[in-house]
C-alpha cells in the first residue's frame, strides 16, 4: 500500500517560479553563462535526505530523469520521474510519482532495484531512459558491464500514462536473450529515429561481425531481443562495455554509432547504412569523449571531462559548450521540436536544512551546436 512522504517543499513550487526559492547556482556548475540563459527551466524540486531509501550525502552520484510519459513541468496524479543513486559498490534505480496534491509518494519495495557495480571500471553502469511509442510507455534501464564474466546485466523499469507497470532484473542479457552471444555494447535507438517496437540496442558478437539488434520489452511486458538489423565487420580494438546508439537513417537501413573505452579513453566508431559504406567496417570517428546520443539533426552528441561536444554524422566538430555538472538525460519532442534535456543534482543548504536540488534544463536541440 502506497503511502505519502513529504518533500521539502510541495511540487507546486515548479517551472520558473522555482528559481525564486533556490539558491544561487553556484555550486561548481561550469557552463557558461550565455549557455545557461539560452536554457529554459523547466522543472526544479527539492528533496530532504532518506525521502527515498539511501538518499542522502554520502551518496557517491544522484541523477534524475524525468518522466517522458508525463510533462517537462509534471502534473498532478502522474509519473515524476526516476532517481538512479549509486553508494559504494551499488546503484539503486527508482521511481518516483505524485499524487493529487503533487505531493511525492514513496512506496513499496518493487519501486526500488538495485545491482552491484564494479568500481575498478571506466565506466561501471550506464542508464538509458527512452519512450516506447507502441501503448505510450517509457522504459529506463540500468547497463552494468561485468568484466570477470564477460556479460551484462541490467534492472529495468516500464511505465505509463497510468502509472508504474513492472519492472525486471536481467542477471545476463547474453545468455537470456541472445542466445549466448557476447554482448559487447549495450544502448538504444536514437529517439527521432527509432522504429515502432523495442528500443533499448544491443551490440553482439557472434562468429566475425558484429550485429546489431533491438532489445527491450515487448507487447506482453516480457524482456525480449529482435532480429539483427545490422552488422559489420568489428574494429581493430579491445571490445567490452561498451555504448551503442542506433538510428534508423532510412527506411531499413540503421546507423551503428559505437563507443567503447580504449586505453582509459573513450573511441566513437560507426557502421554507416551500406549505401554509404558497402564494406559494411566500423570507421573511427574524430569524436572526443562518451557518447550521450544522436540527435535529432543526426548530428552526435559526447561528452568530455568537461564539455559536450557536438559532431557532424562524419565526425566534424560542430560545436561544444561547458558541461560542469549537466548531466544529458534523454531527448523528446515538445510541441513538435526536438528538445535536448539536461539534469543537475547537487547537495545544499536552505534555512539549515540540508537538501537534494534538482533542476532540469531544456534546450532545442538545433541549438546545441551554437552553445559556447
Amino acid at each position: 500500500m502506497k503511502f505519502v512522504t513529504r518533500a521539502c517543499t510541495t511540487f507546486a513550487v515548479l517551472s520558473l517560479l522555482a528559481a525564486c526559492y533556490l539558491p544561487p547556482v553556484d555550486v561548481g556548475l561550469a557552463v557558461a553563462l550565455s549557455s545557461a540563459e539560452q536554457m529554459t527551466l523547466a522543472q526544479s524540486f527539492s528533496l530532504r535526505p532518506n525521502t527515498v531509501q539511501d538518499l542522502h550525502r554520502e551518496a557517491r552520484e544522484v541523477r534524475f530523469y524525468p518522466a517522458l510519459t508525463n510533462s517537462v513541468v509534471p502534473t498532478a496524479d502522474g509519473p515524476l520521474g526516476y532517481l538512479v543513486v549509486r553508494k559504494g559498490e551499488w546503484v539503486t534505480l527508482y521511481h518516483l510519482e505524485l499524487d493529487a496534491n503533487m505531493e511525492l509518494l514513496s512506496g513499496p519495495p518493487e519501486w526500488r532495484r538495485s545491482m552491484r557495480i564494479d568500481r575498478t571500471a571506466i565506466e561501471p553502469f550506464h542508464v538509458v531512459h527512452t519512450l516506447r511509442d507502441v501503448g505510450g510507455e517509457e522504459k529506463i534501464a540500468v547497463f552494468q558491464y561485468r568484466p570477470s564474466l564477460d556479460s551484462y546485466a541490467l534492472i529495468a523499469t516500464r511505465n505509463n500514462e497510468a502509472g508504474f507497470v513492472n519492472s525486471y532484473d536481467v542477471d545476463d542479457v547474453a545468455s537470456s536473450l541472445l542466445s549466448g552471444d557476447v554482448m559487447v555494447a549495450a544502448g538504444y535507438f536514437a529517439a527521432r529515429f527509432a522504429p515502432a517496437g523495442l528500443q533499448f540496442a544491443a551490440l553482439s558478437r557472434t562468429a566475425a561481425p558484429l550485429e546489431s539488434r533491438p532489445l527491450g520489452f515487448n507487447a506482453g511486458g516480457n524482456p525480449e531481443a529482435g532480429t539483427a538489423v545490422a552488422q559489420g565487420t568489428p574494429p581493430d580494438v579491445p571490445l567490452g562495455f561498451g555504448r551503442v546508439v542506433l538510428a534508423e537513417v532510412t527506411a531499413g537501413e540503421t546507423r551503428t554509432v559505437l563507443n567503447v573505452p580504449v586505453d582509459s579513453q573513450f573511441r566513437t566508431f560507426v557502421l554507416y547504412e551500406p549505401t554509404i559504406n558497402p564494406e559494411l567496417e566500423y570507421l573511427p570517428l574524430g569524436i572526443a569523449g562518451r557518447l550521450e546520443t544522436v540527435l535529432a539533426s543526426g548530428e552526435i552528441l559526447t561528452r568530455t571531462r568537461d564539455r559536450f561536444v557536438v559532431s557532424g554524422p562524419f565526425g566534424q566538430t560542430v560545436g561544444s559548450f561547458p558541461a560542469g555538472d549537466l548531466r544529458f538525460v534523454h531527448e523528446r519532442q515538445i510541441d513538435g521540436e526536438w528538445h535536448a534535456v539536461f539534469t543537475l543534482t547537487y547537495w545544499g543548504r536552505r534555512d539549515g536544512d540540508r537538501l537534494l536540488f534538482v533542476r532540469v534544463y531544456v534546450v532545442p536541440s538545433a541549438e546545441l551546436g551554437s552553445l559556447r
